[in-house]
C-alpha cells in the first residue's frame, strides 16, 4: 500500500480479482492518493463456491481435478458462508483505506452487472449465471460496505470507462495519463490499476444522489447496451494501438470484429495473428468469435469460451482457459486457474501440429462463460 494525501475529497475505484480486489482511491484534481489489492475472504475458504462446488452440485465438471459429490443443499450453505466471509472482509478492507486517508472519501466505483436471480439456489442452477456469480457477490459485497460508511456507489460499463476517464481529465490519450499517474507512485501499476483509476476518474462525471444498490446495478446494465449499441451505429476509424502494440477494438460479436482486430495488428503480428484465426477456423469450423476487451476470443455456442490472444510488445499470447485439462499442457503458467499461455514470437513458424491439437482439445472442453 502506498498514499499521498493532497485532496479533500476522492473516489476509490475497484476491479475484482477472484476473491480479492485492487482498490485505487483517486482525488478530484485526478491525482493518485492511494492503491492497494485486499483479499476479502479467509484461507480455507473456496474462492469460487459458484462455479466450483456450485458446479459439483448439479452435476457439472465432476471428473476434474479435485471435485467431489456434494448435495444443493450444502453447496448454498457454502455459498452463504462464503458471502458472509466477503461482507466481513469488504468493511474491514474499507474501513482500514478509509482510516489510512486523511483525506474523506465519498463514493466508489465497482463494474455492473446484469440482472440476477434473486436466490442462490437459483443462481447455481443456471449455467450462465453461475459463471459470474462469485465474482458479483464480491462486487455487492463491496458495494454494501461502502453503502454502510455512507460512500455513493457508482456502476461503470469496462467498456466506456476509459472513454468517460479521458473526459474527466481532458486528455486525448487516457493509457498514457493512466501510466504516467502511476508512475510516480512506482509499481506494482499493471492493467487492473489503470481500469480501477480509470473507473474512479469517470465516476466523478456522474456524480449522482445515492441509490439503491438493485436499482443502480440494473441501470449499469441497461447503460451498457445503449452505449455498446450507440458504437455500433457510430462510424468506424482506424483502430487505437495500447502498449504493447495491442489494437483497441470495441467490444463485439462475430467475426468482423476479430478480422478488424487482426488487420490492426501491428507489424510482423498482424500475419502471425492471421494465420492463428485462420488455423483455429480450419480446426473448429463452427467457432464463435468475438472481441472483448481488446482480445480475440474463440468459443463454442453454448460451451463458452476456449481460446484468447493478445498482442504484447515482444510477442502475441494465446490463452487457453482449460490449459491445464489439455495433453500436453501449453508452457507457460497463469496466475489463473486452469489458464496455460503459449507465446509466440516473431520469426518463428507457428507449431501447427501442436496448435491443432490444444484447439481440437480446448474446444470440446467446457470453457469460460465470462462476460
Amino acid at each position: 500500500m502506498s498514499s499521498s494525501r493532497t485532496s479533500k475529497a476522492a473516489i476509490v475505484g475497484v476491479v475484482e480479482q477472484g476473491n480479492a480486489a485492487v482498490l485505487v482511491t483517486v482525488g478530484p484534481g485526478g491525482q493518485l492518493l492511494d492503491r492497494r489489492r485486499v483479499v476479502l475472504t479467509e484461507p480455507g475458504l473456496p474462492t469460487h463456491p459458484y462455479h466450483h462446488e456450485g458446479s459439483w452440485a448439479v452435476g457439472r465438471y465432476l471428473n476434474t481435478p479435485g471435485a467431489r459429490r456434494l448435495s444443493l443443499a450444502e453447496a448454498v450453505a457454502l455459498v452463504d458462508r462464503v458471502r458472509a466471509a466477503a461482507e466481513r472482509g469488504a468493511r474491514t478492507a474499507l474501513e482500514a483505506l478509509a482510516a489510512d486517508s486523511s483525506d474523506p472519501i465519498t463514493g466508489i466505483a465497482i463494474r455492473a452487472y446484469p440482472p440476477m436471480p434473486p436466490t442462490t439456489e437459483a443462481r447455481i442452477t443456471d449455467h450462465r449465471v453461475q459463471t459470474m456469480a462469485d465474482s458479483v457477490m464480491y462486487r455487492d459485497a463491496l458495494a454494501s460496505a461502502a453503502e454502510a460508511r455512507g460512500w455513493r456507489v457508482h456502476w461503470y460499463d469496462r467498456d466506456d470507462v476509459t472513454a468517460d476517464a479521458a473526459r474527466v481529465l481532458k486528455v486525448a490519450d487516457i493509457d498514457d495519463a493512466l501510466t504516467a499517474m502511476g508512475r510516480a507512485m512506482g509499481p506494482p501499476w499493471q492493467a487492473a490499476h489503470k481500469l480501477a483509476a480509470a473507473a474512479a476518474l469517470a465516476s466523478m462525471a456522474r456524480v449522482r444522489g445515492s441509490t439503491r444498490p438493485r436499482s443502480r446495478r440494473l441501470e449499469g446494465a441497461h447503460a451498457a447496451t445503449r452505449s455498446r449499441a450507440a458504437r455500433a451505429a457510430a462510424p468506424s476509424k482506424k483502430p487505437r494501438l495500447l502498449a504493447g502494440g495491442n489494437p483497441q477494438i470495441a467490444k463485439a460479436d462475430g467475426d468482423a470484429p476479430v478480422q478488424a482486430f487482426i488487420a490492426a495488428m501491428p507489424g510482423w503480428t498482424r500475419d502471425t495473428g492471421r494465420e492463428l484465426d485462420a488455423l483455429i477456423t480450419a480446426v473448429v469450423p463452427n467457432v464463435r468469435k468475438a472481441v472483448k476487451w481488446n482480445s480475440p476470443f474463440y468459443g463454442m455456442e453454448g460451451k463458452g469460451w476456449f481460446l484468447i490472444f493478445h498482442v504484447f510488445a515482444k510477442y502475441i499470447k494465446v490463452a487457453f482457459f482449460r490449459g491445464t485439462a489439455l495433453r500436453p499442457q501449453p508452457p507457460v503458467s497463469s496466475k489463473n486457474e486452469g489458464t496455460r499461455y503459449v507465446h509466440l514470437h516473431e520469426g518463428e513458424r507457428l507449431d501447427t501440429r501442436q496448435l491443432r491439437a490444444w484447439i481440437r482439445q480446448a474446444s470440446r472442453l467446457p470453457g469460460w462463460s465470462g462476460k
